[in-house]
């Protein structure tokens, strides 16, 4: 019989894309509700994500250089950067009462990511 090979994908990383989803979609809600009520609209949406990731894709480029090989760094700075922006570019538009809902979501679910990381990294004895 063979023994069962040690290497896993380990079931706390599992904890933690679920708590970034959770994250995630905590922080569209609000965004959802605003264009669902017509207070914003799906073109602002995209607007604010074009602006978002051209934005951030150029700071991503510039620390990319800076702290990398200038390429290499450039280049991923940008890809990741246009990523960001494109997720944190709609947060913009959403409206001031959805503020509090949004910084409570966004504080909370770091302290569970960083809680659930801690936890995995302890139980996996490293």
């Amino acid at each position: 019989m063979t023994e069962p090979s040690r290497r896993s994908y380990p079931l706390g990383a599992l904890f933690v894309l679920i708590a970034v989803c959770g994250i995630l979609a905590a922080l569209a809600a609000p965004l959802a509700r605003a264009v669902e009520s017509g207070k914003v609209s799906v073109p602002d949406v995209l607007l604010a994500m074009v602006a978002g990731a051209l934005f951030t894709s150029l700071l991503g480029a510039a620390v990319g250089v800076l702290h990398h090989r200038w390429m290499v760094g450039g280049a991923l700075g940008i890809a990741i950067g246009a990523l960001v922006g494109l997720a944190c570019g709609p947060l913009l538009l959403i409206p001031a009462s959805g503020f509090a809902g949004l910084l409570v979501a966004s504080i909370g679910g770091s302290i569970v990511m960083i809680g659930v990381g801690s936890a995995v990294r302890w139980g996996s004895g490293k």
